[in-house]
């Protein structure tokens, strides 16, 4: 998606920290959260970008500890849902298989019928719907 169509979708944002101090107070940390994020020993394509993610958040008061692991074990503890923000680097054929693993409820991991990579365990019922037609990402 280049910029252009980005901005006519509507999901460019911008990086208001004032925000997200306030988003994080109304739920309820008006002093910030900490947590322990898990995240492969490979550098570019896991560790380094999960840092930047830790410096960006540090600004809005979320303090994420990051336990890096060797890749194999990354794989595995994010599959039994062992951190709260998984930052994963990968590449799937086309979207219909991108969308489905990562946003429909079935692959949702511990608890889908069928775990695969939706760590946030996300399951709209327009996903859900699509999921099903195999059209996600296509329009009807």
């Amino acid at each position: 998606m280049t910029k252009e169509e980005a901005q006519t979708a509507g999901v460019i944002y911008d990086n208001d920290i004032a925000k997200a101090k306030q988003l994080l107070a109304e739920a309820g940390y008006p002093n910030g959260i900490q947590f322990e994020a898990i995240t492969s020993e490979l550098d570019s394509s896991y560790r380094k970008p999960m840092i930047a993610l830790q410096a960006q958040v540090k600004k809005a008061g979320i303090d994420m500890q990051v336990k890096v692991v060797d890749h194999a074990s990354f794989h595995s503890l994010i599959r039994k849902d062992a951190s709260p923000v998984v930052y994963y680097a990968c590449w799937r054929p086309n979207l219909d298989v991108f969308s489905r693993g990562f946003y429909h409820s079935e692959s949702s991991v511990m608890t889908g019928k069928s775990p695969d990579t939706n760590f946030s365990h996300y399951g709209s019922p327009e996903a859900m719907k699509a999921g099903q037609s195999g059209n996600i990402g296509r329009p009807d």
